[in-house]
C-alpha cells in the first residue's frame, strides 16, 4: 500500500509530479531555449529539466499555425514538441511554439466550405472558427483541403482571436 502524506508539502509534490509527465507518450510541453542547426538539435526546458531533441531535414516547424524554420524560435517561446524516444534519444517530428495563436481540439461538428468556416462540438456551446486566406489543412490528403474534413473528424486548430472573430491558420486532422 502506499501512503502519501497528509499535508500542503505532499499535495503540492503530488501535482507537480503530475503537470510533469508529457502530455501523451509522443507530445510533452515546454519552453525554447535554443537550437543549434549545426548539430540538428534543439534543446526545450521542461517543467523539472531540460531536454535536448534531435532534428532531422524531415521534422516540421510552425510558429502560430504557419510554417517556419528551427531558426526561427526564440528563447522563451512556449513548444509543443511532438517526439519518439529510441535508445534515449529524442527524436522531434514536430515543433509548435504559440506567440500570438492559441490551439483547440475537439470534434468537427459541420464544415461551410462557401464561408471557409469549421465549428467544433463543444461541451456547452460551439465554436465556429473562420479560416484564413492562406490557412493550412494537414492529414486529409495533399489537395482534399476544406473538401477532405468531414463532421465528426478529430481535429487541432490553431487561431487567433480578432474581435469575436476566431480566425484560424491551420486544421491539422488527428483522427478521421
Amino acid at each position: 500500500m502506499i501512503r502519501l502524506p497528509n499535508t500542503r508539502l505532499g499535495i503540492a509534490l503530488f501535482l507537480l509530479l503530475g503537470l510533469a509527465v508529457p502530455v501523451s507518450a509522443s507530445e510533452t510541453k515546454g519552453t525554447f531555449k535554443s537550437a543549434n542547426t549545426d548539430k540538428n538539435e534543439m534543446v526545450v526546458k521542461g517543467l523539472v529539466a531540460e531536454a535536448t531533441y534531435e532534428l532531422s531535414r524531415d521534422t516540421n516547424y510552425f510558429i502560430d499555425g504557419r510554417k517556419a524554420m528551427a531558426s526561427d524560435f526564440r528563447d522563451g517561446d512556449n513548444v509543443v514538441v511532438q517526439y519518439e524516444k529510441i535508445n534515449n534519444r529524442l527524436l522531434a517530428s514536430e515543433v509548435r511554439a504559440l506567440r500570438n495563436a492559441k490551439e483547440a481540439t475537439g470534434h468537427i461538428r459541420s464544415v461551410a466550405s462557401d464561408k471557409r468556416q469549421v465549428t467544433l462540438k463543444g461541451t456547452l456551446k460551439d465554436t465556429t472558427y473562420q479560416l484564413d486566406k492562406d490557412a493550412a489543412i494537414h492529414g486529409t490528403g495533399k489537395t482534399a483541403g476544406l473538401a477532405g474534413l468531414h463532421d465528426g473528424d478529430h481535429v487541432r486548430i490553431t487561431y487567433e482571436q480578432r474581435g469575436d472573430q476566431y480566425m484560424a491558420s491551420e486544421i491539422h486532422v488527428l483522427r478521421k
